[in-house]
């Protein structure tokens, strides 16, 4: 019975330690999100593990970072067939995101996405038929006068308008896709290289001294090494036996994911620039 005992203590002390090991990865803060971090096994990060009878034997998994990737495939090829950005496709994308997020790091990250959400539903529905697509919904404040006039020919957005929600949440992406493509390119990549490039490229410029030094502190405290992080992203025990068959399913799903964003972003972008309202001032 003594025996049994201990046996069992050991285990629960193991399965506290692989849970103490999912812990979610989180990045930055306020503008800066952990959008890519999957939720741990206990909270569903993975939907469905079959797991295999023999070491060799395949493994069927499906990741809510696969449903990320699917929601933001169908908002591309739906921008693909009518050349705009629906708004309600990206909402929904957004929204699985936020799904994941909820879940990974401080409450307050979640909520900063989720208010940008809502600024762009608040604006969607004030007038759903003029509002329709990203392009649309930007002219339509832009008539209505919701902006200042800016420097030259540009416009200060407004905090609370669906413009602004819009405008960071597309940097954050944009952001995200330079981190995970520059940490995919080499197995011996630094993924703290690889942030403080994304960082420099992606939101430095629109940063001011505060969220700067927040994303300093942030990084030096919650980096972890590449194994490690690609094991919290995609939500397993890097101590697997298994363990290079997740890694590898989840760089192609983070992979798929930066493909899908590069030319959303651009098109998203665009929008923007042809109408005057990439605002550059720093937060």
């Amino acid at each position: 019975m003594r025996q049994f005992l201990h046996q069992q203590s050991h285990e629960n002390n193991t399965r506290k330690k692989r849970r103490k090991l999912l812990i979610p990865f989180t990045t930055l803060s306020l503008c800066i999100y952990p959008s890519l971090a999957s939720t741990c096994v206990k909270t569903g990060a993975v939907s469905s593990v079959r797991r295999p009878y023999s070491e060799t034997a395949p493994l069927v998994i499906s990741t809510q970072l696969q449903q990320v990737a699917d929601s933001f495939e169908s908002v591309l090829q739906a921008s693909q067939d009518n050349h705009h950005i629906p708004v309600d496709s990206l909402l929904d994308a957004c929204r699985t995101l936020l799904n994941v997020m909820q879940h990974t790091g401080p409450k307050a990250l979640a909520r900063d996405f989720d208010n940008n959400i809502r600024k762009i539903e608040s604006a969607a529905y004030t007038d759903p038929t003029r509002t329709h697509t990203v392009a649309s919904l930007l002219q339509h404040e832009r008539d209505r006068g919701v902006h200042r006039q800016g420097s030259e020919s540009s416009l200060y957005l407004r905090e609370q308008s669906g413009a602004m929600g819009l405008l960071w949440i597309r940097r954050t992406l944009a952001f995200q896709s330079d981190f995970y493509e520059r940490l995919l390119e080499d197995d011996n990549a630094d993924p703290i290289d690889a942030i403080h490039h994304a960082y420099q490229q992606q939101l430095k410029p629109y940063h001011g001294w505060t969220l700067e030094k927040c994303y300093n502190l942030l990084v030096k405290n919650n980096m972890p090494p590449r194994r490690l992080l690609l094991a919290r992203v995609g939500g397993y025990d890097d101590q697997y036996s298994d363990a290079s068959f997740y890694e590898k399913k989840t760089c192609d799903e983070l992979k798929r994911l930066v493909a899908l964003w590069r030319p959303l972003i651009q098109k998203w972008k665009r929008s923007f620039v042809e109408l005057g309202m990439e605002d550059t001032r720093r937060a």
